[in-house]
């Protein structure tokens, strides 16, 4: 089952949209099926570098979810909701790797600490949080100060 392997309600990606007569389908996909990744578009912009990193774990789990609502053929007042899912194998739960709120709020209200000691308090309350995403939060938020 899916929901043991993937968040779909967080992680999913739309495929396409399409209405017909009676009604509309939407389909999603895992966020990690290899089958459904995106190549990766260089910049045109002259002096932009190109980030290439290796981005997340794919798994060819041969992904779908598919949803269905249609006007009720017998019974014109009601719709029809229809559910289809697929997954075909169990894989390693995307770990989402942004920052929580918390810790940008805590970026927010300190930013006249010294950076380094509140990057270590940080830490402490927020282990999974590295020190390059608190350094890029602290100059996001203090560059409103000094531009």
């Amino acid at each position: 089952m899916c929901v043991l392997s993937c968040s779909w309600d967080k992680l999913n990606r739309v495929k396409d949209h399409w209405d017909w007569e009676h009604g509309r389908t939407s389909r999603f996909y895992c966020c990690q099926d290899k089958a459904q990744k995106k190549q990766a578009k260089k910049s045109t912009r002259t002096g932009v570098r190109n980030q290439d990193n290796g981005g997340m774990d794919r798994h060819d789990c041969k992904s779908r979810l598919s949803i269905s609502i249609s006007q009720d053929e017998e019974k014109k007042d009601r719709q029809v909701v229809t559910v289809w899912l697929e997954h075909a194998m169990h894989h390693v739960s995307y770990y989402d790797v942004q920052m929580p709120k918390a810790a940008h709020n805590l970026v927010r209200e300190n930013l006249w600490a010294v950076p380094s000691a509140l990057s270590a308090k940080i830490q402490e309350d927020f282990p999974q949080v590295s020190v390059a995403q608190f350094y890029h939060t602290w100059v996001t938020f203090s560059e409103k100060m000094w531009k």
